[in-house]
């Protein structure tokens, strides 16, 4: 036992020999209070999810991307806009707003449904000689007749319209009549859904007028568009997002709102980089997703009356970045938690202790000199 003491790196004093000063006193308090407020610093730290960061070059070839979309129309109808995709390698995917589901607004901004047909909550109405353009694969309105007829460019008379059970119901008796309700009421359009590209540069729009392909070129024919002249392409978009969604993934145009601020033809364009990303949700790599991130830039521009400068709509041009973000969702360790605990709780201690030391010899040479 005695070999032992000559080891004892803490030297103790006799009580009697010890002296507490005011000083002392509050150096201790202070001490006291750092390192409660350093303690659950780090805990909060220790509970944190972390996400560390690397960039690789992409490797993957090919495959497709799914655009996730849901943006709103406000002040233009949803048979008035056509959504395509058109990419370099040639694929065109065309008349897409079949595939998405496109939602009537009335001027208040709600969902807008004709009157109410004496139908349950499970009919499907038949689109008689067209097809349908609804997701649904239903003709439940005589709008939505109407809509597919054009769309095939078949005729939509006012003799036809006896014929539809729809039209009969909603009291719709002449093709005229049935436009001027769609004027007051069918006012704008909520989008939604998702479409999938190819992985190369490419864009997606949406524009009045139907889409014809001639001798290999993209073209709407803006003979059947409605007016252009009180086209309205105001916008909200609530996302456009690539890929399948991860903790703290960006979405830049989220929320995005932009007013048109005067009736004309209008060119909006945002140009998108897609980042390849893959997130892992530890170390281990395991359960990875693998997803888009991207940045985008935007321009938009007044067309003149001819469209010699270019076709109204709202385009979203993409292209795809060569490098690839790695994403690993990460937390400290319990044992690096406890080492960083008791650093702190030694340097505060050792600090506070060396200050106290350095102000009790200022203040005993103070008293000194006073006497």
């Amino acid at each position: 036992m005695k070999t032992l003491v000559k080891f004892d790196a803490y030297p103790k004093t006799e009580k009697q020999n010890r002296i507490q000063t005011v000083s002392g006193g509050a150096m201790t308090l202070i001490s006291i209070l750092l390192i409660m407020i350093l303690f659950f610093n780090e805990l909060n730290l220790y509970l944190s999810k972390h996400y560390q960061q690397n960039l690789k070059v992409d490797l993957s070839r090919g495959g497709g991307v799914s655009i996730n979309i849901d943006l709103t129309l406000p002040r233009a109808s949803c048979d008035s806009i056509h959504i395509d995709v058109l990419d370099v390698s040639g694929e065109h995917q065309l008349g897409l707003e079949k595939n998405l589901q496109l939602k009537t607004l009335d001027p208040n901004g709600k969902y807008y449904q004709p009157n109410s047909l004496n139908f349950n909550k499970d009919y499907c109405g038949s689109c008689y000689e067209a097809v349908p353009i609804n997701q649904n694969g239903c003709c439940n309105t005589c709008q939505d007749i109407r809509m597919a007829y054009q769309s095939m460019n078949k005729p939509f008379t006012d003799e036809m319209l006896s014929k539809f059970n729809q039209c009969r119901q909603e009291g719709i008796k002449t093709v005229s009549q049935l436009i001027e309700k769609d004027k007051k009421y069918n006012v704008g359009c909520h989008i939604s859904g998702f479409l999938m590209i190819n992985k190369v540069h490419g864009n997606f729009h949406l524009a009045p007028g139907r889409t014809i392909e001639r001798n290999g070129r993209h073209m709407h024919d803006l003979s059947t568009a409605k007016n252009l002249m009180s086209l309205n392409l105001t916008h909200e978009i609530e996302m456009i997002s690539f890929g399948e969604l991860f903790p703290g993934s960006l979405n830049p145009l989220a929320g995005r709102t932009v007013t048109q601020p005067e009736l004309g033809p209008y060119m909006y364009q945002y140009f998108v980089k897609i980042i390849p990303t893959v997130y892992y949700t530890d170390h281990k790599k395991e359960n990875a997703i693998k997803t888009y991130q991207y940045s985008v830039y935007e321009y938009d521009k007044e067309l003149a009356s001819n469209h010699d400068n270019g076709l109204p709509g709202i385009y979203f041009s993409y292209d795809f970045s060569p490098i690839m973000v790695e994403i690993i969702q990460d937390r400290k360790s319990f044992f690096h938690f406890i080492t960083q605990l008791f650093g702190l709780l030694g340097g505060i201690y050792a600090i506070s202790s060396l200050l106290d030391n350095i102000l009790f010899h200022f203040l005993l040479s103070l008293s000194k000199n006073d006497k």
